[in-house]
C-alpha cells in the first residue's frame, strides 16, 4: 500500500489462504471500519452499515465524544464514538486470518528521508515536482471533476496545478465556493475580507479552463446541516459551523456529474506554511 497515491482504502480476499487484507490511504480522507470477534469480522466504509448489522450492543465511547469536540489528535487512532467498533487509522493495514488479526502502520511522516539540498531555489523545483504529481494522480475519473474554491493559497495552488493539466486535454474543472447570504462588508476592516468570492473568482480566471460557482446554501440552516450531517456520519465532526455550505457543495457537484472533488486540505502545513527561516 505504500506504493499507491491518492485517497482510497481498499480489501483483498485470498480464498487459498483463507486471508484478508485491507489498507486506507496514507492522510486518511478515506473511512474504513471494522468490528471483530471471536466469529465475526466485518468491515465497510461506512459506519452505518456496520451499526445496521447490530453485531454487538452500541456503548458510546464518552472520552472520544470529547476528544473530537475539542478536536484531540487521539480521535484520529482506532476508537469510534461506538466502543464495539474500530477504525483502521491512516497509513495502516489489517490482515485477518481465522485465528487472529494484526493491524500494522506501514508509512511514518516522521520517517521520511529529510532532503539535503544546496540552493533555496533547488528546494522550490522539488516541493512542485511532488505537489505537481500529488494532484495529478487525483485527476482520474470517469465523471467530471470538481474543485472546494476558496479564496487561499491552498486551493487556489490546486486549481491552478489542476487546470494546467486538464488544458491540454480541452477539459475544464468545475469549482464551488461559499458565498455569505447577507454583505459580509460591514463586519470586516480593510485589512480583511468577509467574502472570499472575489479571489476564487480571480483565481478561477487566472486558471483559464474552469467554471466557477457561488454556493449560498440559503435552503439550509446551520442547525439543520448539523443534524444532517450527523444522520450520514453517526458521530460529531470537527468545524461542524461548515456543514451547512458543505453539503450544499457536495450536492452541488454531484449535480454537476462529478466524481472527484479536490480540496485544499492540509494545506496550512504546506502551500500556506510560511516555514522557519533561519
Amino acid at each position: 500500500p505504500v506504493r499507491i497515491y491518492g485517497d482510497w482504502s481498499f480489501a483483498v480476499w485470498h480464498p487459498k489462504e483463507q486471508r484478508l487484507f485491507l489498507a486506507r490511504d496514507h492522510c486518511g480522507y478515506t473511512a474504513l471500519y471494522y468490528y471483530a470477534d471471536a466469529h465475526i469480522f466485518a468491515f465497510a466504509s461506512s459506519l452505518e452499515a456496520l451499526l445496521a448489522l447490530e453485531l454487538a450492543p452500541i456503548e458510546m465511547d464518552e472520552l472520544y465524544l470529547a476528544q473530537v469536540l475539542v478536536s484531540w489528535p487521539a480521535s484520529k487512532g482506532e476508537r469510534t464514538l461506538h466502543k464495539p467498533i474500530k477504525r483502521l487509522p491512516q497509513a495502516h493495514c489489517l490482515t485477518v486470518t481465522p485465528l487472529r488479526h494484526d493491524v500494522r502502520q506501514f508509512w511514518h511522516l516522521d520517517k521520511t528521508v529529510e532532503l539535503r539540498l544546496p540552493r533555496r531555489e533547488d528546494y522550490v523545483d522539488t516541493f512542485r515536482e511532488v505537489f505537481d504529481e500529488a494532484v495529478r494522480c487525483r485527476l482520474r475519473s470517469y465523471g467530471d471533476i470538481a474543485v472546494s474554491l476558496s479564496g487561499g493559497l491552498d486551493s487556489g495552488s490546486v486549481i491552478t496545478t489542476a487546470a494546467r493539466f486538464m488544458s491540454g486535454k480541452s477539459e475544464r474543472l468545475i469549482a464551488f465556493t461559499s458565498v455569505p447570504l447577507p454583505d459580509p462588508n460591514k463586519y470586516v476592516d480593510d485589512k480583511h475580507f468577509g467574502s472570499e468570492f472575489p479571489l476564487a473568482k480571480a483565481t478561477a480566471l487566472q486558471a483559464g479552463n474552469v467554471e466557477l460557482y457561488p454556493i449560498t446554501a440559503e435552503a439550509t440552516s446551520p442547525i439543520q446541516a448539523i443534524r444532517k450531517k450527523l444522520l450520514i456520519q453517526k458521530y460529531p465532526s470537527h468545524s461542524a459551523g461548515n456543514a451547512f455550505w458543505g453539503l450544499e457543495l457536495l450536492h452541488k457537484a454531484g449535480s454537476h456529474g462529478c466524481r472527484v472533488l479536490l480540496t485544499g486540505q492540509k494545506g496550512n502545513g504546506g502551500i500556506s506554511w510560511k516555514g522557519n527561516i533561519f
